[in-house]
């Protein structure tokens, strides 16, 4: 079946290896980088509404924030903050 691999010199072989091995890992990188994302922004949530309640500081728990955090992670949890205080939220 990979007969043309047996014909290549060794340091082409180990090449085409390691580029087939950084296309796998890429994507697989992304995505944990997308679920830690998420897990920040739902503890930060979650932070948020336990100790934010002694500073009037609250987020409901509904889908718009879920999302909102699960995306945009911390940073969304803060913009959210931001706008809860200056009273659009």
């Amino acid at each position: 079946m990979f007969e043309f691999l047996s014909s290549l010199p060794s340091p082409v072989l180990l090449a085409v290896l390691v580029v087939l091995l950084v296309l796998f890992f890429r994507p697989i990188k992304t995505v944990f980088k997308i679920l830690l994302h998420i897990a920040l922004g739902f503890v930060m949530l979650f932070l948020v509404n336990a100790f934010g309640a002694d500073f009037g500081l609250h987020l409901p728990l509904n889908l718009v924030t879920g999302l909102v955090s699960g995306f945009l992670g911390i940073p969304g949890v803060l913009l959210m903050l931001f706008f809860s205080f200056v009273g659009v939220f």
